[in-house]
């Protein structure tokens, strides 16, 4: 419900032109927008969970707008350096990403270098010593992907097709809620 609020607000103060006029603002020459990405699709994952994927298109629009805009792309270093010291530039933004997976590489990797922006790049490193897939993410993606086409077939000796949409929804609030149920487990017993 938080999130649903939250957007409306943004909704609403975009509509109403706040954005606009607080951009050239004393108050935002002041402050450092520090923008976080989870990730660029390099299929569809945008389609399946906007809040952890942006499309490529969209990233890359995001972009022109910060070089056609005026905007003062920095690296995190630089641009915590110079907001504690006083001399941020106006309009200053820093991009970072979670993760570090295969998708910044292949998709917003290149769209930085053709923009020459920088980009902090937060690694996971329990995943380079472990290179697989967070399950709860690439379950949940499967059965998205699958979500019209699974049916039993001759092995289950089934006619109908399953809509999986609904069990996917189900397997994102089970794991959501046995994150906050359980505690952490230690780093060798995670898979």
């Amino acid at each position: 419900m938080l999130k649903n609020l939250k957007r409306i607000a943004l909704g609403t103060f975009k509509s109403v032109g706040l954005f606009r006029l607080s951009a050239g603002s004393e108050w935002r020459r002041r402050r450092l927008l520090i923008l976080c990405y989870h990730g660029v699709s390099i299929d569809d994952e945008h389609e399946w969970d906007p809040t952890l994927f942006v499309s490529a298109a969209v990233f890359e629009e995001r972009l022109r707008l910060f070089r056609d805009g005026g905007f003062n792309v920095l690296s995190l270093k630089e641009g915590l350096e110079r907001l504690y010291n006083g001399t941020l530039p106006p309009k200053s933004v820093v991009l970072t990403f979670d993760d570090g997976t295969f998708d910044f590489y292949h998709r917003a990797r290149p769209l930085l270098k053709k923009y020459q922006f920088p980009a902090t790049v937060y690694l996971t490193t329990f995943y380079c010593h472990h290179p697989r897939p967070v399950f709860r993410l690439f379950a949940s993606y499967l059965l998205w992907k699958a979500r019209n086409t699974f049916s039993g077939g001759p092995l289950l000796d089934l006619d109908s097709v399953f809509d999986l949409g609904a069990y996917t929804r189900h397997v994102d609030t089970m794991f959501e809620r046995r994150a906050h149920a359980t505690p952490a487990l230690p780093e060798g017993a995670r898979t």
